[in-house]
Protein backbone atom coordinates (compact mmCIF):
# COMPACT_ATOMS: atom_id res chain seq x y z
CA UNK A 1 0.00 0.00 0.00
CA UNK A 2 2.77 2.41 0.95
CA UNK A 3 4.59 1.73 -2.35
CA UNK A 4 1.45 2.71 -4.24
CA UNK A 5 0.80 5.81 -2.12
CA UNK A 6 4.39 7.02 -2.43
CA UNK A 7 4.79 6.01 -6.09
CA UNK A 8 7.76 3.70 -5.51
CA UNK A 9 9.18 1.28 -8.08
CA UNK A 10 9.17 -2.50 -7.72
CA UNK A 11 12.88 -2.62 -6.84
CA UNK A 12 12.50 0.02 -4.08
CA UNK A 13 11.94 -0.91 -0.44
CA UNK A 14 10.85 1.37 2.45
CA UNK A 15 13.42 1.49 5.23
CA UNK A 16 11.56 3.89 7.57
CA UNK A 17 9.59 7.12 8.00
CA UNK A 18 10.62 10.45 9.47
CA UNK A 19 7.92 13.02 10.50
CA UNK A 20 9.37 16.51 10.68
CA UNK A 21 7.68 19.27 12.77
CA UNK A 22 7.59 22.56 10.84
CA UNK A 23 6.03 24.94 13.40
CA UNK A 24 6.59 26.44 16.90
CA UNK A 25 6.16 24.10 19.85
CA UNK A 26 4.87 27.00 22.02
CA UNK A 27 2.16 27.85 19.49
CA UNK A 28 1.29 24.16 19.10
CA UNK A 29 0.98 23.71 22.86
CA UNK A 30 -1.26 26.76 23.15
CA UNK A 31 -3.51 25.44 20.35
CA UNK A 32 -3.80 22.04 22.03
CA UNK A 33 -4.97 23.66 25.28
CA UNK A 34 -7.37 25.87 23.35
CA UNK A 35 -8.85 22.92 21.49
CA UNK A 36 -9.38 20.94 24.68
CA UNK A 37 -10.91 23.94 26.44
CA UNK A 38 -13.26 24.58 23.50
CA UNK A 39 -14.47 20.97 23.46
CA UNK A 40 -15.14 21.06 27.22
CA UNK A 41 -16.93 24.41 27.02
CA UNK A 42 -19.19 23.44 24.09
CA UNK A 43 -20.46 20.16 25.50
CA UNK A 44 -20.44 20.93 29.25
CA UNK A 45 -23.34 23.41 28.78
CA UNK A 46 -25.48 20.87 26.91
CA UNK A 47 -27.79 19.74 29.73
CA UNK A 48 -30.19 17.92 27.44
CA UNK A 49 -27.50 15.41 26.43
CA UNK A 50 -26.39 12.66 28.80
CA UNK A 51 -22.93 12.86 30.36
CA UNK A 52 -21.55 9.85 28.46
CA UNK A 53 -22.68 11.24 25.09
CA UNK A 54 -21.25 14.65 25.91
CA UNK A 55 -17.92 13.05 26.79
CA UNK A 56 -17.83 11.05 23.51
CA UNK A 57 -18.82 14.00 21.33
CA UNK A 58 -16.34 16.32 23.03
CA UNK A 59 -13.56 13.75 22.60
CA UNK A 60 -14.37 13.33 18.86
CA UNK A 61 -14.37 17.07 18.29
CA UNK A 62 -11.09 17.47 20.14
CA UNK A 63 -9.44 14.68 18.13
CA UNK A 64 -10.69 16.18 14.86
CA UNK A 65 -9.27 19.58 15.71
CA UNK A 66 -5.99 18.02 16.86
CA UNK A 67 -5.74 16.11 13.56
CA UNK A 68 -6.23 19.35 11.59
CA UNK A 69 -3.55 20.98 13.69
CA UNK A 70 -1.16 18.06 13.06
CA UNK A 71 -1.71 18.38 9.27
CA UNK A 72 -0.79 22.07 9.51
CA UNK A 73 2.29 21.64 11.69
CA UNK A 74 3.66 18.24 10.56
CA UNK A 75 3.80 19.20 6.88
CA UNK A 76 6.88 17.18 5.93
CA UNK A 77 6.97 13.36 5.87
CA UNK A 78 10.30 11.84 4.77
CA UNK A 79 10.32 8.18 3.73
CA UNK A 80 13.76 6.55 3.45
CA UNK A 81 13.88 3.92 0.70
CA UNK A 82 16.50 1.59 -0.71
CA UNK A 83 16.64 -0.12 -4.10
CA UNK A 84 18.87 -2.45 -6.10
CA UNK A 85 20.29 -1.11 -9.37
CA UNK A 86 20.53 -3.64 -12.21
CA UNK A 87 23.96 -3.76 -13.76
CA UNK A 88 24.58 -4.10 -17.50
CA UNK A 89 26.19 -7.04 -19.31
CA UNK A 90 27.46 -6.58 -22.87
CA UNK A 91 27.39 -9.56 -25.25
CA UNK A 92 29.54 -9.05 -28.37
CA UNK A 93 29.45 -11.45 -31.34
CA UNK A 94 32.15 -11.25 -34.01
CA UNK A 95 30.56 -10.77 -37.46
CA UNK A 96 33.74 -10.59 -39.56
CA UNK A 97 34.12 -12.80 -42.63
CA UNK A 98 36.31 -15.35 -40.83
CA UNK A 99 33.31 -16.27 -38.67
CA UNK A 100 31.61 -17.60 -41.83
CA UNK A 101 34.22 -20.38 -42.11
CA UNK A 102 32.86 -23.92 -41.74
CA UNK A 103 35.56 -25.82 -39.86
CA UNK A 104 36.30 -29.47 -40.57
CA UNK A 105 35.70 -31.14 -37.22
CA UNK A 106 37.85 -34.27 -37.00
CA UNK A 107 38.57 -35.40 -33.43
CA UNK A 108 35.91 -37.06 -31.23
CA UNK A 109 36.25 -34.21 -28.73
CA UNK A 110 35.61 -31.49 -31.34
CA UNK A 111 32.73 -33.41 -32.95
CA UNK A 112 31.19 -34.06 -29.54
CA UNK A 113 31.33 -30.38 -28.58
CA UNK A 114 29.66 -29.28 -31.83
CA UNK A 115 27.01 -31.99 -31.55
CA UNK A 116 26.14 -30.95 -28.00
CA UNK A 117 25.99 -27.23 -28.79
CA UNK A 118 23.77 -27.84 -31.82
CA UNK A 119 21.52 -30.17 -29.82
CA UNK A 120 22.30 -33.34 -31.82
CA UNK A 121 23.34 -35.27 -28.72
CA UNK A 122 22.63 -34.72 -24.99
CA UNK A 123 25.21 -32.97 -22.83
CA UNK A 124 25.81 -36.09 -20.76
CA UNK A 125 26.53 -38.36 -23.75
CA UNK A 126 30.16 -39.30 -24.25
CA UNK A 127 31.55 -39.10 -27.79
CA UNK A 128 34.59 -41.27 -28.49
CA UNK A 129 35.99 -43.57 -31.17
CA UNK A 130 33.09 -46.01 -30.72
CA UNK A 131 30.33 -43.60 -31.75
CA UNK A 132 32.10 -40.63 -33.39
CA UNK A 133 31.12 -41.70 -36.93
CA UNK A 134 27.44 -41.96 -36.00
CA UNK A 135 27.54 -38.54 -34.32
CA UNK A 136 29.39 -37.01 -37.30
CA UNK A 137 26.59 -38.12 -39.63
CA UNK A 138 24.09 -36.15 -37.51
CA UNK A 139 25.96 -32.90 -38.05
CA UNK A 140 25.26 -30.48 -40.86
CA UNK A 141 27.76 -27.84 -42.05
CA UNK A 142 27.78 -24.93 -39.61
CA UNK A 143 29.82 -21.76 -39.69
CA UNK A 144 31.51 -20.38 -36.61
CA UNK A 145 28.91 -17.60 -36.54
CA UNK A 146 26.06 -20.14 -36.60
CA UNK A 147 27.60 -22.12 -33.76
CA UNK A 148 27.90 -19.00 -31.60
CA UNK A 149 24.32 -18.02 -32.36
CA UNK A 150 23.00 -21.52 -31.55
CA UNK A 151 24.97 -21.62 -28.29
CA UNK A 152 23.39 -18.35 -27.12
CA UNK A 153 19.86 -19.67 -27.70
CA UNK A 154 20.46 -23.28 -26.59
CA UNK A 155 17.44 -24.49 -24.57
CA UNK A 156 19.63 -26.24 -21.97
CA UNK A 157 22.35 -23.63 -21.60
CA UNK A 158 19.86 -20.70 -21.47
CA UNK A 159 22.72 -18.23 -21.18
CA UNK A 160 20.79 -15.11 -22.17
CA UNK A 161 17.75 -16.09 -20.11
CA UNK A 162 19.90 -16.52 -17.01
CA UNK A 163 21.67 -13.21 -17.60
CA UNK A 164 18.40 -11.36 -18.17
CA UNK A 165 17.15 -12.39 -14.72
CA UNK A 166 19.85 -10.34 -13.00
CA UNK A 167 21.23 -7.87 -15.55
CA UNK A 168 20.33 -5.53 -18.38
CA UNK A 169 21.73 -7.46 -21.35
CA UNK A 170 22.89 -5.53 -24.42
CA UNK A 171 23.64 -7.51 -27.61
CA UNK A 172 25.99 -6.26 -30.33
CA UNK A 173 27.81 -7.54 -33.40
CA UNK A 174 31.17 -6.16 -34.45
CA UNK A 175 33.75 -6.28 -37.24
CA UNK A 176 35.35 -2.90 -37.87
CA UNK A 177 32.35 -1.19 -36.24
CA UNK A 178 29.76 -1.89 -33.55
CA UNK A 179 26.14 -2.70 -34.50
CA UNK A 180 23.52 -2.94 -31.70
CA UNK A 181 21.22 -5.97 -31.91
CA UNK A 182 17.53 -5.89 -30.97
CA UNK A 183 17.23 -8.81 -28.53
CA UNK A 184 13.43 -8.57 -28.41
CA UNK A 185 12.88 -9.80 -31.96
CA UNK A 186 12.97 -13.60 -32.17
CA UNK A 187 16.19 -15.49 -31.60
CA UNK A 188 19.34 -13.51 -30.83
CA UNK A 189 21.34 -12.35 -33.87
CA UNK A 190 18.84 -14.04 -36.23
CA UNK A 191 19.10 -11.18 -38.75
CA UNK A 192 22.87 -10.75 -38.56
CA UNK A 193 25.49 -12.22 -40.91
CA UNK A 194 29.24 -12.80 -40.79
CA UNK A 195 30.32 -10.63 -43.71
CA UNK A 196 32.56 -7.94 -42.21
CA UNK A 197 35.68 -7.11 -44.21
CA UNK A 198 37.92 -7.01 -41.17
CA UNK A 199 37.99 -7.54 -37.43
CA UNK A 200 39.14 -4.95 -34.87
CA UNK A 201 38.43 -6.86 -31.68
CA UNK A 202 40.41 -4.73 -29.24
CA UNK A 203 39.10 -1.36 -30.39
CA UNK A 204 35.52 -2.62 -30.73
CA UNK A 205 35.64 -4.00 -27.18
CA UNK A 206 36.74 -0.58 -25.97
CA UNK A 207 34.08 1.16 -28.09
CA UNK A 208 31.28 -1.06 -26.75
CA UNK A 209 32.15 -0.21 -23.13
CA UNK A 210 32.41 3.50 -23.98
CA UNK A 211 28.84 3.45 -25.34
CA UNK A 212 27.55 2.56 -21.87
CA UNK A 213 29.83 4.86 -19.92
CA UNK A 214 28.04 5.99 -16.77
CA UNK A 215 26.23 2.69 -16.31
CA UNK A 216 27.47 -0.03 -13.99
CA UNK A 217 28.87 -2.72 -16.30
CA UNK A 218 29.06 -6.15 -14.68
CA UNK A 219 31.10 -7.66 -17.52
CA UNK A 220 31.59 -8.16 -21.25
CA UNK A 221 31.11 -11.49 -23.05
CA UNK A 222 32.97 -11.78 -26.37
CA UNK A 223 32.24 -14.62 -28.81
CA UNK A 224 34.82 -14.70 -31.60
CA UNK A 225 37.46 -16.75 -33.38
CA UNK A 226 39.83 -13.95 -32.28
CA UNK A 227 41.39 -13.59 -35.72
CA UNK A 228 42.12 -9.87 -35.46
CA UNK A 229 43.09 -8.37 -38.81
CA UNK A 230 43.09 -4.63 -38.04
CA UNK A 231 43.37 -2.23 -35.15
CA UNK A 232 46.03 -0.56 -33.05
CA UNK A 233 44.98 -2.23 -29.80
CA UNK A 234 44.95 -5.95 -29.11
CA UNK A 235 42.14 -7.62 -27.13
CA UNK A 236 44.61 -8.34 -24.35
CA UNK A 237 45.59 -4.68 -23.99
CA UNK A 238 41.98 -3.55 -23.78
CA UNK A 239 41.06 -6.37 -21.36
CA UNK A 240 43.86 -5.33 -19.00
CA UNK A 241 42.66 -1.72 -19.16
CA UNK A 242 39.08 -2.77 -18.37
CA UNK A 243 40.28 -4.91 -15.46
CA UNK A 244 41.62 -1.74 -13.84
CA UNK A 245 38.06 -0.38 -14.13
CA UNK A 246 36.68 -3.56 -12.46
CA UNK A 247 35.02 -4.67 -15.72
CA UNK A 248 35.81 -8.36 -16.40
CA UNK A 249 35.95 -9.71 -19.97
CA UNK A 250 34.72 -13.27 -20.60
CA UNK A 251 36.03 -14.72 -23.87
CA UNK A 252 34.29 -17.58 -25.71
CA UNK A 253 36.56 -18.88 -28.50
CA UNK A 254 34.69 -20.22 -31.53
CA UNK A 255 36.22 -22.62 -34.05
CA UNK A 256 39.17 -24.98 -34.07
CA UNK A 257 42.28 -24.01 -32.07
CA UNK A 258 44.41 -25.01 -35.08
CA UNK A 259 42.17 -25.04 -38.15
CA UNK A 260 43.35 -26.34 -41.50
CA UNK A 261 44.81 -23.37 -43.31
CA UNK A 262 47.35 -22.31 -45.89
CA UNK A 263 48.66 -18.87 -46.77
CA UNK A 264 51.41 -17.05 -48.59
CA UNK A 265 53.36 -15.62 -45.69
CA UNK A 266 55.88 -13.47 -47.56
CA UNK A 267 57.36 -12.85 -50.99
CA UNK A 268 61.03 -12.02 -51.63
CA UNK A 269 61.76 -10.40 -55.00
CA UNK A 270 64.29 -7.84 -56.33
CA UNK A 271 63.26 -4.21 -55.96
CA UNK A 272 64.57 -3.46 -59.47
CA UNK A 273 64.52 -5.66 -62.61
CA UNK A 274 65.24 -5.07 -66.30
CA UNK A 275 63.09 -5.92 -69.28
CA UNK A 276 63.84 -9.43 -70.53
CA UNK A 277 65.54 -10.59 -67.34
CA UNK A 278 64.55 -13.82 -65.62
CA UNK A 279 63.58 -12.46 -62.21
CA UNK A 280 63.65 -15.00 -59.33
CA UNK A 281 60.92 -14.93 -56.70
CA UNK A 282 61.12 -16.73 -53.39
CA UNK A 283 57.74 -17.50 -51.78
CA UNK A 284 57.27 -18.41 -48.11
CA UNK A 285 54.21 -20.61 -47.51
CA UNK A 286 52.72 -21.57 -44.15
CA UNK A 287 50.17 -24.34 -43.69
CA UNK A 288 48.57 -26.39 -40.93
CA UNK A 289 46.58 -29.63 -41.07
CA UNK A 290 47.14 -30.04 -44.84
CA UNK A 291 50.37 -32.02 -44.97
CA UNK A 292 50.66 -33.95 -48.25
CA UNK A 293 47.94 -31.90 -49.99
CA UNK A 294 48.88 -30.82 -53.55
CA UNK A 295 47.88 -27.22 -54.38
CA UNK A 296 48.47 -24.75 -57.21
CA UNK A 297 50.79 -21.81 -56.58
CA UNK A 298 49.96 -19.15 -59.14
CA UNK A 299 51.82 -15.96 -60.05
CA UNK A 300 49.98 -12.94 -61.48
CA UNK A 301 51.73 -9.86 -62.84
CA UNK A 302 49.52 -6.78 -63.01
CA UNK A 303 46.49 -9.05 -62.70
CA UNK A 304 47.51 -11.38 -65.54
CA UNK A 305 48.50 -14.96 -64.81
CA UNK A 306 52.12 -15.59 -65.80
CA UNK A 307 53.17 -18.79 -64.09
CA UNK A 308 51.80 -21.71 -62.06
CA UNK A 309 53.25 -24.79 -60.42
CA UNK A 310 52.17 -27.67 -58.17
CA UNK A 311 53.21 -27.53 -54.52
CA UNK A 312 53.04 -30.42 -52.04
CA UNK A 313 52.29 -28.86 -48.66
CA UNK A 314 54.32 -29.59 -45.57
CA UNK A 315 53.29 -28.91 -41.98
CA UNK A 316 54.58 -25.48 -40.96
CA UNK A 317 56.70 -23.20 -43.14
CA UNK A 318 58.16 -24.06 -46.55
CA UNK A 319 59.61 -22.19 -49.52
CA UNK A 320 58.96 -22.29 -53.26
CA UNK A 321 60.92 -20.76 -56.14
CA UNK A 322 59.30 -19.05 -59.17
CA UNK A 323 60.46 -16.80 -62.01
CA UNK A 324 58.97 -14.21 -64.31
CA UNK A 325 60.26 -12.08 -67.17
CA UNK A 326 59.33 -8.35 -67.27
CA UNK A 327 57.98 -7.24 -70.65
CA UNK A 328 57.67 -3.49 -70.02
CA UNK A 329 60.54 -1.07 -70.24
CA UNK A 330 59.72 1.12 -67.23
CA UNK A 331 57.27 1.61 -64.40
CA UNK A 332 56.00 -0.54 -61.53
CA UNK A 333 54.57 -4.04 -61.64
CA UNK A 334 52.19 -5.67 -59.15
CA UNK A 335 52.99 -9.24 -58.15
CA UNK A 336 50.27 -11.50 -56.71
CA UNK A 337 50.78 -15.07 -55.49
Amino acid sequence: MWKTLLGLKENQEIVGFDLRFSGSWIVAGALVLAILALAVYLYRSESKISGARRWIMGTCQALTLLLLMAILFFTVTAAETTYTERQTVLVLLDSSASMAIEDEWATPQDIGEVAKVTGKVPFDEKVDDTNVDAVRRKLSPSSRFDLARVALSHPQIKLLDRLNKHFNVRLMTFDRRITPENSNEGKPFSKSKAAGESSRIGEMLEDAVARYRGQRIAGVVVLSDFAQTEGNKTPGQVARSLRQQSIPVYTVPIGLPKPKDVRVRSVIAPEVAFKGDHVPIRVQIESAGLEGRVVDLTLKVNGEQKNSQKITLKEGVQFAEMKFTPTQGSGKVKLEL
